[in-house]
């Protein structure tokens, strides 16, 4: 929800939309990156000289404010996020070359930086560290959150993005919003606080969420003119704000009420979701013991998994290199000697490669010289084992790829022209309630590569299931190794799957 008072918000048609030409690098819950053209060309006045941010946060809006030349007065009361901005602000380049150390992230080495964060003394280590834990913690929690599962957001590429910041017109400084707000009496305001919810978001404990000064704010506000709000939709804050212009975009009042959908979907169909005990969100080590779901609930008669996804469906995104038996691995299959005599040239040459300090996107014709032989490797060895191992092979292979336990797989689609909110029911073993019991395939009826393709095939087994398996490198840098995007392309008609069109 916004509240806004002012200059009433941009009608006219604009030619030269904000774009975002500065991304955010942390993450946060709440934040603002895929709604900032939204915000700006319809709600925040044309060609803004000043702007003060009394919450600058993960600073979406205001970096993209800055980049077309206003200039951006930031604060906050949190002290390691200011830490972060300073540091960022005065040398990107050096306080990349700290977060290094941090990038082969375990949950031991997470939750002890945790716990000895606010023990730590120098700037740049301080501002190190808060980009690690924000980037690595479940949806940007930071120092009071869990570790996101196999924090996919804390990659080479995030650290490379850091190092190349660049950004004018932006100043950060600490102060909570009573002393900020007051030194920009002329300044137009954009205030992002804190939202009122039980959340834990930043703090020692998190308490920058839960014992925020909600009615202080609204108060100091009251006697101002130009600012605009951004806050959850909430009865309580809609007091706080009677007789101001409350305006609902769209794009959160869609993704809560296609949440609040799937949500009560679920509730009504599995009653188990009512009766939890705890919630657990699990640490990246498990998907590598097949164990695909991110989230845990424990309920009196067992535990209901939940794997989320955000704009993609993959089922796993499994490695291969010359030093991994796929084949023993997924199904305790062995694979032959012709298949590894294969590979190994190739994953040779990515290592002289990477000795080179190549980047993958600089490799000329990879998809002949990398992919198209591995891939072919690969679909021959999987005929063989399926062939060698009649019977057996087929059935631990298509387990494998579906993890050890059921689970409700939710994925949220924004990226495309129909945005939706879908609720799969994965039940291998019949223990969900939603969604009738899984008939396992015994059999492989095509492999074949998918057509046009040098670096998918496409495994289509008996009962409706395709599964596709596209190879592609999982870093910027050349590394001796590749990775499978592997997903589902055709399925079961007798599958549970409920889909929420976000509108």
């Amino acid at each position: 929800m916004l509240a806004s008072v002012g200059k009433k918000p941009n009608k006219e048609k604009e030619t030269n939309k904000v774009v975002l030409p500065v991304k955010s690098p942390l993450r946060y819950p709440g934040g603002k990156s895929r709604a900032v053209s939204q915000i700006i060309n319809e709600y925040i006045p044309k060609g803004l000289p000043t702007l003060c941010s009394p919450f600058i946060g993960g600073g979406s809006i205001e970096l993209a404010l800055a980049s077309i030349g206003t200039k951006v007065y930031g604060y906050d009361a949190f002290e390691p996020l200011v830490r972060f901005w300073q540091v960022l602000l005065k040398d990107a380049s050096y306080l990349a070359e700290v977060v290094r150390k941090y990038q082969n992230m375990t949950s031991i080495m997470f939750y002890n930086l945790q716990k000895t964060f606010f023990t730590l003394k120098d700037r740049v280590e301080i501002a190190a560290a808060f980009f690690a834990l924000n980037r690595s913690s479940f949806s940007g929690t930071t120092l009071s959150g869990g570790m996101s599962p196999g924090h996919p957001r804390f990659t080479p590429s995030s650290i490379e993005r850091l190092a190349k910041f660049s950004i004018k017109n932006l100043t950060v400084n600490s102060a909570d919003f009573k002393k900020s707000i007051p030194k920009h009496a002329n300044d137009f305001l954009y205030c992002d606080p804190p939202y009122l919810i039980d959340q834990k978001l930043y703090g020692k404990r998190g308490d920058q969420h839960t014992d925020f000064d909600h009615k202080g704010l609204a108060k100091l506000l009251a006697i101002r003119d130009g600012w605009i709000l951004s806050y959850n939709d909430c009865e309580e804050i809609r007091d706080m704000y009677t007789g101001y212009r409350i305006i609902t975009p769209k794009w959160t009042y869609g993704m809560e009420k296609a949440s609040s959908e799937a949500a009560m979907f679920l509730q009504a169909h599995d009653a188990r979701v009512t009766n939890a005990r705890s919630i657990l969100l699990q640490d990246d080590g498990v998907g590598i013991q097949g164990d695909v779901r991110d989230i845990v609930i424990e309920v009196p008669k067992g535990q209901i998994g939940i794997s989320a996804k955000y704009n993609h469906a993959a089922i796993k995104h499994s490695r291969l290199s010359d030093k991994i038996d796929f084949g023993k691995e997924w199904t305790g299959h062995p694979c032959g000697e012709k298949y590894f005599k294969t590979i190994q040239p190739v994953f040779m040459q990515l290592r002289e490669m990477r000795a080179q300090n190549m980047l993958f996107r600089d490799i000329q014709e990879k998809e002949t010289r990398i992919y198209l032989p591995v891939l072919t490797a690969f679909e021959d060895e999987l005929k063989r084992l399926c062939e060698s191992f009649r019977g057996v092979f087929v059935e631990k292979f298509f387990r494998y790829l579906l993890g050890r336990h059921d689970f409700y797989k939710i994925i949220l689609k924004t990226a495309c022209k129909r945005k939706t909110v879908s609720l799969q029911s994965v039940n291998i073993g019949g223990t969900l309630e939603y969604g009738s019991k899984w008939k396992i395939p015994e059999r492989i009826r095509v492999i074949e590569r998918k057509s046009g393709s040098s670096s998918t095939i496409e495994v289509m087994f008996e009962g409706g299931w395709t599964i596709s398996f596209r190879l592609h490198n999982a870093s910027s840098k050349t590394e001796p190794s590749l990775k499978f995007d592997i997903q589902f392309i055709g399925i079961a008609s007798s599958v549970g799957l409920h889909v929420i069109d976000i509108v």
